[in-house]
């Protein structure tokens, strides 16, 4: 294949962004590189920076995704959950999102990059739908009083927490489906007026 033959391809960033997350899926980040993913999408070494700058700039962009990707199953949450309790199947959706990409999870919570153009809006975008059910919540009485972003960040900081023990194999896999399957109630009913 001619080196101009390679750099076409009909949308080279999305497909960038899905082949990096799917590698970073199986074998983690740092067996990704743009030389692999360029590889695997059959385009040539130097066709991928022209969209990323570097290994960081497409990590950045994979974290963004991620958000992308929980705000998309969130969404996806909602549609299917019929009358039942909303709040427990959002958490669900996150403890089966984080135990199913681990290593894009914790790229997604990594902060240690330079700031990224868009993140905030897509991080803010991915916790709307949970935000907005617990205000919901608040207002039916069903869920404690306070700032909605607070009580949100400590779910999610209980449920990231046991899933991130559960994918360092500090919680056992015969144990973790059972722990996580409770996981939800419990830290909610922390969050209903007694």
């Amino acid at each position: 294949m001619t080196d101009s033959a390679r750099y076409h391809h009909g949308n080279l960033r999305p497909a960038l962004l899905a082949r990096a997350v799917e590698v970073i899926e199986v074998d983690g980040v740092r067996d990704m590189s743009l030389r692999r993913i360029a590889r695997d999408l059959g385009v040539s070494h130097g066709a991928p920076q022209r969209h990323f700058s570097g290994k960081a700039d497409l990590l950045d962009a994979v974290a963004k995704q991620g958000f992308t990707m929980l705000g998309d199953a969130y969404a996806e949450t909602m549609r299917n959950v019929g009358g039942g309790d909303r709040l427990t199947a959002l958490a669900v959706t996150y403890l089966e999102f984080s135990m199913a990409r681990p290593e894009l999870v914790q790229l997604m919570f990594t902060r240690k990059h330079s700031p990224v153009e868009g993140m905030d809006e897509a991080v803010a975008e991915a916790f709307r739908v949970p935000l907005e059910v617990i205000a919901e919540e608040q207002r039916r009485g069903n869920l404690i009083e306070g700032d909605p972003e607070q009580l949100g960040i400590y779910v999610v900081a209980v449920l990231h927490g046991l899933t991130s023990l559960a994918n360092a194999g500090f919680i056992t896999a015969g144990s973790s489906q059972s722990l996580l399957a409770s996981a939800a109630d419990h830290v909610l009913d922390g969050l209903r007026p007694r």
